[in-house]
């Protein structure tokens, strides 16, 4: 097998979340793909691949042998900006500030 698909409504994150403890990944949103009742929905796509899965299976399983506090840095995107150079110290996209710049954490492992 070379790929493994699954769609769900975008109203059941439930299921969404039962899909990536799995291992698939969201892949998009098609809008207006399908009849539910009377209504035109959405539907949400996520896929794993031969490579995912392998990828997947051989995940670190173990909790982190140690967790520190680092500072939050502004993520910005774009030419000359930081984030190439945080994404190769292990710096994630993390959320907004309430003045919606996007921050950074360090995910350690």
């Amino acid at each position: 097998m070379s790929r493994v698909e699954s769609s769900l409504h975008p109203g059941n994150p439930r299921s969404a979340q039962v899909l990536e403890a799995c291992g698939l990944t969201f892949e998009g949103l098609t809008r207006q793909s399908f009849w539910v009742g009377d209504e035109c929905s959405d539907d949400m796509l996520y896929g794993m691949t031969r490579a995912d899965w392998d990828a997947w299976v051989g995940r670190p399983r173990h909790r982190p042998g140690r967790v520190e506090l680092v500072p939050v840095v502004p993520w910005v995107e774009g030419p000359g900006s930081p984030a190439p150079m945080c994404r190769a110290r292990g710096y994630e996209p993390s959320g907004t500030t309430e003045e919606g710049q996007t921050q950074a954490i360090k995910r350690l492992v």
